[in-house]
């Protein structure tokens, strides 16, 4: 086997990082010099791939978020819809809850199929929101507003 020239290298480092190096070679059974010339090569072919690890690290905790956020949401509007609801619905005498429970189980068949067509139309509803209020808010910011004394209000 053919070994290839090879170039001495003199570098000070802290002592600290000196019995590091020494115990981590040690540990790994191969030479110090082997765990320079690894560490170097690695640092001069830039396969060091940190930043863009971290990048992507980064995204995924938005969309993270992101899916906190839209899950708070709902939460909080299903929690709404049941207070609502709640309070606008009487109990029913136990002789329409048969009839009460088949008409349910219809609705619900729509609201699933309505709910099957909306999901693959694609969007989500949180999305049109956030739009709708975008644009009502580009309306607003677009309207004249009233001089003091002109009369409108």
């Amino acid at each position: 086997m053919k070994s290839t020239p090879r170039q001495l290298i003199r570098t000070y480092v802290p002592a600290a990082l000196h019995n590091k190096l020494q115990q981590y070679a040690a540990k790994k059974g191969v030479s110090k010099s082997a765990v320079n010339h690894a560490a170097l090569a690695r640092y001069l072919d830039d396969t060091n791939h940190d930043q863009a690890i971290l990048r992507k690290l980064d995204r995924i905790e938005r969309n993270q978020e992101r899916g906190q956020r839209d899950g708070d949401f709902l939460v909080e509007a299903f929690a709404v819809f049941v207070q609502i609801w709640l309070a606008h619905t009487p109990r029913l005498a136990d002789a329409d809850k048969p009839s009460a429970e088949q008409s349910a189980l219809q609705r619900f068949r729509e609201y699933a199929e309505h709910v099957a067509e909306k999901v693959t139309e694609g969007g989500s509803f949180l999305a049109d929101l956030v739009r709708e209020n975008v644009a009502e808010s580009d309306v607003v910011a677009s309207e004249p507003t009233a001089r003091p004394g002109s009369g409108a209000r």
